[in-house]
């Protein structure tokens, strides 16, 4: 995995990735329906020859065709007399396949696979894995690195959507016992040193927030993400995101909501919460709060929702929040954006107009879909982020054990804020 996402060290993937490799036990039920279909082969055998016949053999590491190929019917005999079942491993570079470079990806698999599959005699329950293996390989010979990342994420999704339709006996038999190390492999995607695309990072926390439904694989994701450790991976990430207070996103929008519901899959599973807080997190996101970009919005409304799910949850959250500054940074945040939606409210003095003027009801069944709805002046993200703000205010005045700590609100500028907000009726309304 961590070949497939490095694209730094070209020579490297070209040496050890432009390779066919690729093994399996060739069943005595496999001779069997092979020997049943034994016209199939031969065809493939001679489009190989073929294919070879017509681009020349201009070069000695391409094999010469044996004289035992010339009449159909003693191919048959031939091919059904050496079939032997075992262990047959492949193992061709994709420049002694002799393919049309000329041709499309699709193409150029379709000629190695026929050349490998008539040469090894693979039988067809093979064949979907052995054309991954094809495109894998014709990726890094090429150097194609779209098509490389096309394969990694699309490889890591089915592993997602699997763990999502399968219980843990199935998935277990189904896909954890041929790949036993999926779920550190993902996470070792992750590490700064990879390079890993950002698109391939947001297929990796999408896939670990569906693996964690997983039992068997929970602890083993904390292991390899060594989530309880402030130097690692999970919070390298974390601190990145947040690091310019001022500055616009340092990660897209997908990377950091695939990133959010990893989170929050980790906060609501086996002491996920607890490993969280023991890492550090707390502190990022009290940092978070203090983020002022309009495209981070969203994000520090994510923020504060985890925020308030961890002190719930979680006893040791609160001391490390106050002791973060959280509660001042809080009220202060609040108080922000309730001025700045104040200002926007003074900037559009017709929107009071929508509380005075009556309402229009639909008249059905003429307009089904006219609908009264009163404008909104404020943009969604400070909707939501304030949303999440109050939330957590009001849960943590909700807990009598945090008297002690929240008894020195009413000197701050809260009081003045929630007046604030009654007054704007426009601004806020009922969200």
């Amino acid at each position: 995995f961590r070949l497939l996402a490095d694209d730094k060290n070209t020579n490297l993937l070209k040496a050890h990735g432009g390779v066919v490799r690729y093994q399996f036990f060739r069943t005595a039920e496999d001779v069997q329906q092979m020997e049943a279909e034994g016209a199939a082969p031969v065809d493939s055998i001679a489009v190989s020859l073929d294919t070879r016949k017509k681009t020349g053999d201009g070069g000695s590491h391409r094999r010469t065709p044996s004289k035992k190929s010339h009449s159909h019917q003693s191919d048959a005999g031939r091919q059904s007399s050496t079939l032997s079942e075992g262990l047959v491993s492949i193992h061709t570079p994709v420049c002694d396949l002799g393919l049309d470079h000329t041709a499309g990806v699709s193409a150029q698999m379709r000629q190695a696979f026929d050349k490998l599959v008539a040469q090894h005699n693979v039988p067809r329950a093979h064949h979907f894995e052995l054309r991954h293996r094809i495109y894998v390989a014709l990726a890094f010979a090429a150097g194609d690195s779209e098509l490389r990342y096309a394969l990694l994420r699309a490889r890591i999704y089915a592993a997602a959507i699997l763990s999502q339709l399968m219980n843990e006996r199935e998935f277990k038999n189904a896909f954890l016992s041929r790949e036993p190390n999926f779920t550190a492999d993902i996470i070792g995607v992750l590490q700064p040193e990879v390079h890993a695309p950002l698109s391939v990072q947001t297929a990796v926390f999408l896939a670990l927030e569906s693996l964690l439904k997983q039992r068997s694989e929970v602890s083993g994701a904390y292991v390899a993400l060594n989530a309880s450790a402030n130097h690692g991976v999970l919070m390298f990430i974390l601190r990145k995101a947040f690091t310019d207070v001022d500055g616009p996103p340092a990660f897209p929008y997908e990377l950091m909501s695939a990133l959010y519901f990893f989170l929050t899959a980790m906060a609501n599973n086996m002491n996920g919460g607890q490993l969280l807080v023991s890492a550090g997190v707390v502190p990022v996101f009290v940092s978070a709060l203090k983020h002022t970009h309009s495209q981070q919005l969203r994000s520090i409304g994510r923020a504060a929702k985890l925020l308030d799910y961890l002190i719930s949850s979680t006893s040791s959250t609160f001391p490390a929040f106050c002791s973060a500054n959280g509660i001042a940074t809080l009220v202060d945040r609040i108080h922000s954006e309730v001025m700045s939606a104040v200002a926007v409210s003074d900037a559009n003095p017709e929107a009071a107009a929508d509380l005075t003027s009556p309402v229009t009801l639909p008249r059905f069944p003429d307009y089904p879909k006219q609908l009264y709805r009163r404008r909104e002046i404020l943009a969604a993200e400070q909707i939501y982020l304030l949303k999440e703000l109050f939330k957590l205010l009001t849960h943590l005045v909700q807990q009598p054990s945090y008297n002690d700590r929240l008894r020195n609100l009413v000197e701050t500028t809260l009081p003045q804020t929630l007046r604030t907000v009654l007054n704007y009726p426009a601004a806020f309304g009922s969200n």
